[in-house]
């Protein structure tokens, strides 16, 4: 998967469901390594990509779960 099309995604998906205000850090962060990569056609293995984002639903998780 190209880094670009990944970084894409997780602002579409992740962070502005979220609101722009609440994560303008995150999406500055994400809008500068797209600026930086341009064109690149740099590449991330799927599985890696899956292995983080289980991770980052992990603790999402169990976050919510102890908020009791």
């Amino acid at each position: 998967m190209r880094l670009i099309r990944l970084f894409k995604q997780l602002q579409r998906t992740l962070i502005r469901p979220l609101g722009e205000d609440l994560m303008a850090e995150a999406l500055g962060s994400l809008d500068d390594e797209i600026q930086k990569l341009g064109d690149s056609e740099d590449e991330i293995p799927l599985k890696i990509v899956q292995i983080k984002i289980d991770g980052l639903m992990t603790l999402t998780t169990s976050s919510w779960a102890n908020l009791d």
